[in-house]
């Protein structure tokens, strides 16, 4: 597990209820510091596409 969180110390992950205002902040954010701005709604189905039962068994119990 450290080596996980070492891996994505570089992420900084915004969450709240819906229509908090977290897309906002991270486009602010994005044009104020330049940072990566991704969005996982937009990946969604991809990642599903990629996902199988032997890779990703705990998440689909």
């Amino acid at each position: 597990m450290e080596n996980v969180k070492h891996a994505l110390k570089h992420i900084y992950w915004i969450g709240h209820s819906p229509c908090a205002g977290k897309s906002k902040v991270a486009r602010i954010l994005t044009e104020d510091y330049g940072f990566h701005y991704y969005k996982s709604d937009d990946a969604y189905d991809d990642h599903m596409e990629r996902s199988t039962g032997t890779r990703s068994d705990r998440f689909l119990s």
